[in-house]
């Protein structure tokens, strides 16, 4: 992904005022900002070419965010902010509820091809309202950036999906403060993890027959 990047930027600004001095920018991805990776980069010479916190930056926030990204707020992306959440359970229902058929009535992650296929009918899952609805929530966080003139807005909160769940267990998404310690804030994440398990309960009775129309759909058009 990195060599990606750093290749199809080159080419692109090959021939342009900012071949050399092009930025890049991505977001919070963990694999991204881990050690080995931002070496990769240094070694490629993008070190210093990449949007994160830098110099005073760094005083004023959490440790776990210096010379890396803060993330956004509030978020533009529908994907991320919700529909990704949509997503991540209706493949959950259908992998659980398809466990124990054979050929193409059962969904699995068991291999790429598997995967590709069963996260292809899970978004064939999701309402269509609910996708449309959470795209037009975009200008709701564009009114408020531009009100706010492009500062953070602390108050406005438009996650309602699986990252809304994780940020709700972790104020800030580290799980070790400044002073070292990670007790406290293990044993809050624990504990909404039980509650997010807890809420998956029932999960395949009540979602049976909804999963069931889509794999016979889905098998008799294959037959046909």
């Amino acid at each position: 992904l990195i060599d990606h990047v750093i290749d199809e930027g080159n080419r692109l600004f090959s021939d342009t005022a900012a071949a050399n001095r092009w930025m890049i920018y991505h977001d919070a991805l963990p694999q991204w900002w881990e050690k080995g990776a931002q070496d990769h980069i240094r070694s490629r010479g993008f070190a210093d070419r990449q949007w994160c916190a830098r110099g005073e930056t760094n005083d004023v926030i959490a440790r776990h965010y210096r010379d890396k990204l803060m993330g956004d707020s509030p978020e533009l992306q529908p994907l991320d902010s919700s529909l990704f959440g949509d997503q991540i359970e209706k493949v959950a229902w259908l992998v659980v509820a398809t466990a124990k058929m054979e050929g193409d009535a059962k969904y699995s992650m068991a291999t790429p091809d598997e995967a590709w296929r069963t996260m292809v009918a899970a978004w064939d899952l999701v309402p269509a309202d609910r996708i449309v609805a959470d795209i037009l929530r975009f200008r709701t966080a564009l009114d408020a950036i531009i009100a706010a003139k492009g500062a953070y807005v602390s108050d406005c909160d438009l996650r309602n999906g699986h990252r809304r769940a994780m940020q709700r267990l972790v104020r800030g998404g580290a799980l070790r403060d400044d002073n070292g310690n990670r007790a406290e804030t293990a044993a809050r994440v624990e504990a909404g993890l039980k509650c997010v398990m807890e809420s998956w309960k029932g999960m395949t009775a009540e979602v049976g027959a909804e999963v069931g129309a889509a794999v016979g759909a889905e098998v008799g058009g294959s037959d046909g």
